[in-house]
């Protein structure tokens, strides 16, 4: 299926916040060039689109403009967001998330979840006797956070999501 950018019209259809030219431009702004080609890196908008909305989703702020679109942008009273557009936080942190899709797998597999992914093998003995063991870090894939992608998501976000209670 072909990458189907979000205008801001609650498309029923859509399946990601931004195209290919608006995340090159992103990194090329920050002196870092995506080598992939623009298929691949559709997909991995697609992919980061995705895992914002599955991630954050819950905890944005205001509600679907349409129960019938496809992602969870654009939203209605969501304060000074407007509904007829992708607010440009969300557009650069699914730019952030869609060059780490490309270089390591937002959502790993499931038998990867939990699992320790940072190891030291250790080489323990005495005489001929020895024994070998991975000694885990205790970091897991679901440790993993991209700290610059979630503080441009910040302002987006409800009760837990890092904002502040205005009166």
């Amino acid at each position: 299926m072909p990458l189907i950018v979000e205008t801001g019209e609650a498309l029923e259809n859509a399946n990601g916040y931004t195209d290919a030219a608006a995340v090159r431009e992103y990194w090329e702004d920050r002196a870092q060039v995506i080598e992939a080609d623009d298929t691949t890196v559709e997909a991995a908008i697609v992919v980061a689109s995705q895992f914002v909305d599955l991630k954050f989703g819950p905890r944005f702020i205001g509600k679907k403009k349409n129960p019938d679109q496809a992602l969870e942008w654009p939203r209605k009273c969501a304060g000074p967001y407007s509904d007829t557009s992708v607010p440009r936080q969300l557009i650069k942190a699914v730019a952030e998330y869609t060059k780490r899709q490309i270089d390591e797998p937002l959502q790993p597999d499931p038998g990867t979840a939990g699992e320790v992914i940072e190891t030291t093998e250790i080489l323990q003995g005495v005489g001929e006797l020895t024994t070998r063991y991975a000694e885990g870090t205790g970091r897991t894939a679901d440790d993993v956070r991209h700290p610059l992608a979630e503080g441009y998501l910040a302002p987006l976000l409800g009760i837990g999501g890092m904002n502040y209670l205005r009166r």
